[in-house]
């Protein structure tokens, strides 16, 4: 009798010790935001190859996924006091984020419906069954914090604009579809954003995931600052081995979220844009959307 009960509680205990590990994995915020890198960070991929650093150190550039007020506090605390005199947050999604208590609402599984201003669920495409475990996670992170839709529509969230300002930062946004590259009008003001700030202007990079969007402008603004030192091919390494994607993969993997033609695109964008700053009668002279209609590429052959 004694063993059966002893069983009993020894099945209980270790019951109830994985859900907290479930509970802990679902609802802990890393320490700094996912994917956060600077450029002058050692190179963090096994591959065997040594692309040069020529001008890396010096880009005053960083890159990340979604950030949140604390984990962007302690980030940040790795940057240079002097570089953050001009700061800026350059935000890469397409849906601006909302903030509830320095959290953005989509780690609920919110977001702000922008047609009509109000916080919705997020809604799947296509049903998958990693979708499942996704709304377990929000239902948990919701439970444990007391969030609800009710709530978060009766409160004053703020926007990502006020939480970086808040930090004393400056924040800019160049939208773009996530999976995809930006449209050619967003270049454009990335362009001459690049071009009209300070250069010991510090820009930290973000998507989502901290992957994709992050990765392709992070090269493109290595390639505004140092194309005339390197070939692309150094460029896009030394991206991939801090820790961003190989955006000259163009096949797509398992379970990627990638069209094969999106990965096209995104090769494309980065070969042609390298090109014009390449060009005496490109980058400095003239946008990259004049540039590269003149050249003869068409808008849906760059998917944009």
């Amino acid at each position: 009798m004694y063993t059966k009960y002893k069983n009993k509680a020894l099945i209980a205990l270790v019951a109830f010790m994985l859900f907290g590990s479930v509970v802990y994995l679902v609802t802990h915020i890393p320490s700094i935001p996912a994917k956060f890198r600077l450029m002058t960070d050692p190179y963090v991929r096994s591959e065997n190859i040594s692309p040069s650093r020529a001008g890396l150190d010096t880009m005053n550039a960083s890159g990340s996924g979604i950030i949140q007020e604390a984990t962007f506090r302690r980030a940040i605390k790795r940057i240079p006091e002097d570089s953050k005199k001009h700061f800026y947050v350059i935000d890469l999604r397409e849906n601006l984020e909302c903030f509830w208590n320095g959290v953005p609402i989509r780690w609920y599984g919110y977001w702000r419906n922008p047609q009509t201003g109000k916080i919705e669920e997020k809604q799947f495409k296509e049903q998958h069954y990693k979708n499942n475990f996704v709304r377990i996670k929000w239902s948990i992170r919701r439970f444990k914090d007391n969030v609800s839709l009710e709530l978060l529509n009766q409160q004053q969230l703020e926007t990502e604009q006020q939480l970086v300002e808040k930090l004393g930062l400056h924040y800019v946004a160049f939208n773009g579809i996530r999976h995809s590259v930006h449209q050619n009008q967003q270049i454009d003001k990335f362009v001459e954003f690049v071009k009209s700030t300070p250069i010991d202007t510090w820009k930290h990079f973000h998507c989502g995931a901290g992957r994709g969007r992050t990765t392709i402008f992070l090269v493109l603004y290595d390639i505004v600052k140092n194309a005339d030192k390197l070939p692309l091919k150094d460029i896009v390494e030394r991206q991939y081995m801090l820790g961003g994607e190989n955006v000259f993969n163009d096949k797509p993997w398992i379970n990627g979220t990638w069209t094969p033609k999106a990965l096209k695109a995104r090769k494309m964008l980065v070969q042609k844009f390298y090109d014009y700053v390449k060009d005496p009668n490109g980058y400095k002279r003239q946008p990259w959307s004049n540039w590269i209609k003149q050249h003869g590429v068409q808008l849906n052959e760059l998917n944009l």
